[in-house]
């Protein structure tokens, strides 16, 4: 078990902030690889969509930072893929399972996508964001995590935590950087929660 860093960082920026310290645009929010800060907005209400979410802003906010939570304690353990898409999807585990467990008031975000938003994204492949990621604009990006938190909550139900992080880690790691087809990656996904690539396939269509 690698050494796990106890300390905790967290910055709650305006837009002017964001505009001032990186290069990733307000509200959208972020963990630095480096420090490991976790860098989240004041408001989350100007992101582009949120008018068709129909989600409390502070509930999506909090959401969002458990998920950037997520990020920092799957590099600790060092649980990682070159997937774009797996990679986010593991910070969705993590976000998912202690909402479900101990926060079952922010459930919203990992409870399927927003109707209203249902044909919001440009692209729809995981092959798409893989290649694209943020580059696809905060709106189509955020189109892919509302399904990606549906699919993290599906792995998390049902399962005991530290098993499915210990498989997550024989699977993904930093010691496997081999670059995987999307289908490679979900193999390896539904070897521990049968039923992620039918879930996929129907989220993502190709």
């Amino acid at each position: 078990m690698p050494d796990l860093n106890p300390r905790l960082r967290v910055a709650v920026l305006t837009a002017e902030d964001y505009a001032r310290v990186g290069a990733i645009p307000y509200p959208t929010p972020y963990t630095e690889t480096r420090t490991g800060m976790i860098v989240i907005a004041d408001d989350v209400s100007s992101h582009p969509g949120f008018e068709l979410w129909d989600i409390d802003p502070f509930e999506l906010n909090v959401a969002w930072a458990f998920h950037e939570l997520g990020h920092k304690i799957a590099r600790d353990l060092g649980i990682w893929s070159p997937s774009f898409f797996v990679n986010e999807l593991i910070a969705n585990v993590f976000m998912a399972a202690y909402i479900r467990a101990e926060r079952p008031m922010f459930l919203a975000y990992q409870s399927g996508i927003p109707p209203r938003f249902a044909d919001a994204g440009r692209l729809t492949s995981l092959a798409a964001f893989d290649q694209v990621y943020f580059g696809m604009g905060q709106q189509n990006y955020l189109w892919f995590h509302f399904h990606l938190a549906e699919m993290a909550d599906f792995m998390v139900r049902d399962e005991d935590l530290g098993t499915l992080v210990e498989r997550l880690g024989e699977e993904f790691n930093f010691t496997q950087q081999r670059i995987e087809t999307v289908e490679q990656s979900l193999a390896r996904l539904e070897a521990i929660k049968p039923g992620i690539t039918a879930l996929a396939h129907s989220l993502f269509p190709d």
